[in-house]
């Protein structure tokens, strides 16, 4: 075998073995998280690496993958024209150099603002789209999506179209039975994590109703009520 032949194999086998070895960092990852005798802690980034880039950034989230965090938490809102964008508050006043809903923007217009990091200021970074998140995590970090059950069509259509499905965990505060009767395609899917509020009158009640009815072994998002002094 000449050595230009040689050459260009091992350049295919070294881009075949990153591209696994990405891959391969998401699947790990979920099969530990559902694994109950694994004993991993995790490592989670809420709303990405706020500190150093704007929270819900592209930038955000790669400061994550790049510090080897173990999963990113993301929260998604709809804009006028239909696309689903990574934003935390019901306004952009906030986190963007506009004011108001995103539901009153179109994505175009969304594009022209900028993100304002942790202090307020103006930065260089734009409002990204789901689709546009999940291409750089994809198979690099597992991703915990908030606020997104509302929009579960359109988000489970997207992790489907960049292969993502199973590196995401969808959420909601509400019970089995609700979740069940409103979108049972949310519990079939996607790995689903129901949010308890210990704080709440019926949350042995919730809990419950997902051990009882969807999986013994489910993995819930606890909120604790502050302590007060």
């Amino acid at each position: 075998m000449n050595r230009y032949l040689m050459s260009i194999m091992l350049l295919l086998l070294c881009g075949v073995v990153n591209v696994v070895s990405a891959q391969s960092r998401a699947d790990s990852l979920m099969a530990a998280l559902c694994d109950d005798k694994c004993g991993k802690v995790f490592v989670v980034s809420h709303r990405g690496d706020w500190r150093n880039a704007p929270e819900n950034s592209l930038q955000a989230i790669q400061n994550c993958i790049d510090m080897g965090v173990d999963m990113v938490e993301i929260d998604l809102k709809k804009t006028k024209d239909g696309h689903v964008i990574l934003m935390h508050d019901r306004l952009i006043d906030r986190t963007t150099t506009g004011k108001g809903c995103p539901q009153d923007y179109t994505l175009q217009e969304i594009k022209e603002l900028w993100l304002r990091n942790g202090a307020g200021h103006k930065t260089h970074h734009k409002v990204p789209t789901l689709e546009e998140a999940m291409s750089i995590a994809k198979g690099r970090i597992l991703v915990n999506i908030d606020k997104g059950y509302d929009y579960f069509d359109e988000v489970y259509d997207i992790l489907k179209k960049t292969g993502t499905l199973n590196q995401c965990i969808i959420k909601s505060e509400k019970a089995y039975d609700v979740v069940y009767s409103e979108k049972p395609e949310a519990l079939e899917r996607m790995k689903f994590m129901p949010v308890v509020k210990l704080s709440a009158e019926d949350a042995g009640n919730i809990i419950d109703g997902y051990q009882l009815n969807y999986n013994d072994s489910v993995k819930f998002e606890v909120v604790q009520p502050w302590l007060s002094r």
